[in-house]
């Protein structure tokens, strides 16, 4: 059984945590228009690699994200139908916030890449209206995929449901007996 000193994520945990990087885009943009930076001619292909790092990251996180999610689910799938108890499925369903949080998480911190970028560019060409784009882009994605209740109960929804089924299978198999 779980130590209970140790705290696990929480759904609220979670937000709070998805609120303060979201948070710091507006520090990031914030800090960008306070100091006042000479403005300076950028290489061609220093501002096309930064364009095309971003164009990744935007174009990459959605798919990234659907198919963590969906191997975070035949995981969790997996690991119910192997431990069938009552005592595991507690264990299972912390398992599940858990990795929820990470994906959460992990999300964020590549939407904050993004924002990043826009920064270095604003930084390196001088003129603060260019981490604008980054800025959005990364926040629209923040606010996208913000922490959501029904996400998180959709993958407990697979450990009920395993659940349910096996404990279905058990009782035919019992009756047949």
């Amino acid at each position: 059984m779980a130590s209970s000193s140790r705290a696990l994520p929480t759904l609220k945990m979670t937000r709070v945590t998805a609120g303060a990087l979201l948070a710091s885009v507006a520090l990031s943009v914030a800090i960008v228009f306070a100091l006042d930076q000479p403005r300076r001619e950028l290489d061609d292909v220093f501002r096309v690699a930064i364009l095309l790092a971003a164009g990744a990251i935007a174009s990459a996180l959605p798919w990234l994200r659907q198919q963590l999610f969906l191997r975070m689910q035949s995981n969790l799938a997996s690991q119910i139908s192997r431990v069938n108890t009552d005592r595991s499925l507690p264990e299972a369903k912390a398992a599940a916030d858990s990795k929820y949080y990470t994906l959460t998480l992990a999300t964020f911190i590549v939407a904050e890449c993004l924002v990043l970028l826009g920064f270095v560019m604003a930084f390196m060409s001088g003129i603060p209206w260019a981490v604008m784009p980054f800025a959005l882009g990364g926040a629209t994605f923040m606010a996208v995929f913000f922490p959501r209740e029904a996400e998180r109960d959709e993958l407990l929804h697979v450990l009920d449901g395993d659940r349910k089924q096996g404990a279905a299978g058990q009782a035919r198999e019992g009756g047949h007996s």
